[in-house]
């Protein structure tokens, strides 16, 4: 039996059920572990104020911040749970798409996002990297976010334009260009 994680906003569940995703499929995003689960949760809906991953070297799980003081205006005093989940699962990534709902097993109650982030670098099992500072991987001119935010307005539209002129202003040209130069026009988009 595989153990799968799932981190959200809302304490004291039993059960999580699937939901919704951007394709209109039911589904639970579950991880592997606890700490990808948690990132996970931070990164939706903030690709372009953090960056997380994986270090292929080491292992090491990450967060870079993309814009100063984000992960402290987004994540201090807010609270989480990171919920075990029982089931039969198969899992071959990081990641899994779970269609039924999950009897919850157990339950981890984060009072403090911000400081929980900083506890898990203490105990050595995060890397936490706040502007201008960067992992490395990650490109000095903004490569990452000029492609991800042409993407993801091939995807959504205009809102998109409107978060890039919000939080990265100096990347709106290069990504409006993007655009018209029909950048990742071939996928399908």
């Amino acid at each position: 039996m595989e153990t799968i994680y799932y981190c959200c906003s809302i304490s004291g569940l039993k059960v999580i059920t699937p939901h919704l995703d951007a394709f209109e499929k039911l589904k639970i995003d579950g991880n592997r572990g606890k700490i990808p689960s948690l990132l996970n949760y931070i990164a939706h809906n903030n690709e372009f104020k953090f960056s997380v991953g994986k270090d292929s070297r080491n292992g090491q799980y990450f967060i870079c911040e993309r814009i100063q003081d984000s992960l402290y205006t987004a994540l201090k005093g807010n609270r989480a749970s990171i919920y075990e989940l029982k089931g039969s699962f198969s899992l071959c990534v990081d990641i899994l798409a779970v269609d039924l709902p999950c009897e919850v097993a157990d339950e981890e109650i984060i009072n403090d996002m911000f400081d929980y982030l900083f506890e898990l670098v203490e105990r050595g099992l995060l890397k936490v990297c706040l502007y201008p500072d960067r992992i490395n991987g990650i490109p000095e001119d903004d490569l990452d976010l000029v492609n991800r935010a042409i993407l993801q307005y091939r995807m959504y539209g205009e809102c998109v334009l409107k978060e890039i002129a919000i939080y990265h202003p100096q990347l709106l040209t290069r990504v409006k260009q993007g655009i018209e130069s029909d950048l990742f026009k071939d996928y399908g988009i």
